[in-house]
């Protein structure tokens, strides 16, 4: 029984090895593609991300170095764009991570393959804060972007705030959570925050047909924000959801019993699908902000590998999950930066979902279930 458990760790163990191998490998390929034309500068930036690193050293050091900056910088070919390179590549993984963790965890909250955040309303809320923010702020917007994440977040929260309402008023009906209740309303209200946005959409245009390639940027992720004050709230969003999902890895299976025997093992399911939600909602809500809509991860993605592990362990499915999002994510905006069309790169999450979905497909045509 001990040697079966142990070759069982062991293999478990190579598989994450694999994947997490695969998510550097691609992010440092990442690294290696151009901002603002086409191009792959392998040498180029491996020497430029090189001076960047001695650079932040000597200054934060005071060393002699640091007076030289600006001369070493001159003599660094895109010495910028790398830069820029390297931060999109670590906000576009992390928030690949993230949506996919948000998708494992909402799927085995509720055991439904349709629970994502997606359906609960929140890449409309964030496409909706996102029209909202350029029509109000139509000739400052993209100055002050950090004011963005207030109306995205207050937007999503709205937005999902309505549907979990809706399925604890339902439940009351049937004695329990309704899950089926709560993901209709939800489609109902992203329907509802659609057209809403539509309308946004429709009066930027009016106003200025600039606005509105500026709005399609940010809400398609061809924009990512890179400022210091913007990174700086992705990463404490996201280091503040993450980290609570991940303590409660071993309490997420117990959420797919009925709830008297979950609460007969300990666990409070009530609790532990409100921690869930809200974690899986920040994480999410952040993640689009940053790349776009890209919610069709979270849905599509956990299906995939419970059919590659042979199962629904949510620690398993967690920590792969999260590899093959980011794996995925990095891939796509390597991809994007190659291509550009009418003088625009090709929307990231267009690439995604080319990406995604044939293996949702293949996934769903080897089983029966695309949960279990």
């Amino acid at each position: 029984m001990r040697t079966d458990k142990k070759k069982r760790r062991d293999a478990d163990r190579k598989i994450y090895i694999i994947f997490a191998a695969a998510l550097a490998a691609m992010f440092i390929i990442s690294l290696c593609f151009r901002t603002a034309e086409p191009g792959f500068i392998p040498a180029q930036a491996a020497a430029n991300l090189w001076s960047a690193l001695k650079i932040g050293l000597a200054e934060l050091f005071n060393r002699p170095l640091a007076l030289d900056k600006f001369d070493i910088i001159e003599k660094h070919e895109f010495y910028y764009e790398s830069v820029s390179r390297l931060k999109e590549s670590l906000v576009t993984c992390i928030a690949g991570m993230a949506v996919c963790a948000g998708g494992a965890a909402f799927q085995t909250m509720f055991r439904n393959p349709l629970a994502s955040p997606n359906i609960l309303g929140i890449s409309t809320g964030v496409n909706l804060g996102t029209a909202m923010f350029i029509m109000l702020f139509p000739t400052t917007a993209m100055g002050m972007l950090t004011r963005r994440y207030i109306y995205c977040y207050a937007c999503a929260a709205v937005m999902v705030g309505i549907t979990i309402l809706s399925g604890r008023l339902a439940g009351r009906r049937l004695g329990r959570f309704s899950v089926q209740d709560m993901l209709v309303v939800g489609a109902i209200v992203s329907q509802f925050g659609n057209v809403l946005a539509m309308y946004f959409q429709f009066k930027i245009e009016e106003a200025d047909s600039t606005l509105l390639t500026s709005y399609q940027e940010l809400s398609m992720g061809i924009y990512v924000m890179t400022d210091l004050k913007s990174i700086l709230i992705f990463l404490i969003s996201m280091a503040a959801s993450i980290l609570p999902l991940y303590m409660l890895r071993y309490r997420m299976n117990a959420s797919v019993l009925d709830d008297p025997e979950a609460r007969s093992m300990g666990v409070r399911p009530d609790m532990l699908r409100t921690a869930g939600m809200v974690c899986g909602a920040v994480m999410s809500v952040t993640a689009l902000v940053e790349c776009g809509d890209m919610g069709i991860m979270s849905m599509a993605v956990p299906p995939v590998v419970r059919y590659l592990m042979k199962g629904a362990d949510f620690r398993k499915v967690l920590y792969i999950s999260m590899c093959v999002g980011g794996t995925i994510m990095l891939f796509a905006r390597s991809v994007c930066s190659m291509i550009y069309v009418a003088g625009m790169a090709l929307p990231i999450n267009f690439a995604v979902s080319l990406i995604v979905l044939p293996l949702f497909v293949a996934a769903l045509s080897k089983t029966r279930s695309v949960y279990a």
